[in-house]
């Protein structure tokens, strides 16, 4: 009879299991995470991780979310703590870049390869993938809107070539921070208000 876990319990397995994968994702990459590995840094049976995930997909997701949302809530403090009375194009451009890189540069991404992400959204339900993906929209509009803007500018469209630009700064086509500068700034100047 497979054991009865209390909430503080599963909590606390959760918890040493996103920790796990945070340290793995950063030495490993998402392909040689595996649920065995997990499970044996984390001391559980492998039913165990069954029962509280269904997917080693789901997990990393989750711990690429939380990244996503401590990344979310500082690049928000930042913004409102911007002057854009006194702010230009390349101001904006540095500000921008310097969040992306910081994310780039974070030891969890720093391990994901290009095709990692892909493979991992396509492993996982599309009603998660379509909910982060409207957060995510959602998130960037409401970044944006921080910012003086054109009043006939789509914010959505926008939005969503920031965050493609975001998924592209992690893939094999982008080594260089100068091009990748000048990709935000073709953003910045069809967006800011001048």
């Amino acid at each position: 009879m497979p054991k009865v876990y209390s909430q503080s319990e599963k909590d606390d397995i959760k918890g040493r299991l996103k920790e796990a994968t945070r340290q793995s994702l950063s030495m490993n990459g998402i392909k040689k995470t595996t649920v065995d590995s997990l499970v044996k840094e984390v001391n559980i049976p492998k039913g165990t991780f069954y029962l509280l995930y269904k997917s080693k997909e789901i997990l990393v997701f989750e711990v690429l979310l939380e990244f996503h949302e401590i990344f979310e809530k500082d690049m928000k403090i930042a913004l409102s703590q911007l002057d854009f009375q006194h702010m230009d194009v390349h101001q904006l451009t540095d500000f921008i870049l310097d969040f992306f890189l910081k994310a780039k540069d974070n030891p969890l991404f720093q391990a994901l390869t290009s095709g990692e992400l892909e493979l991992l959204t396509m492993k996982l339900p599309p009603d998660i993938v379509n909910e982060h993906f409207q957060h995510d929209q959602q998130m960037l509009e409401q970044i944006l809107m921080y910012i003086p803007h054109q009043e006939d500018i789509d914010i959505k469209a926008l939005s969503g070539a920031f965050r493609d630009l975001f998924m592209f700064m992690f893939s094999d086509c982008c080594q260089d921070e100068q091009s990748l500068k000048m990709l935000i700034q073709g953003l910045v100047l069809q967006f800011l208000k001048q």
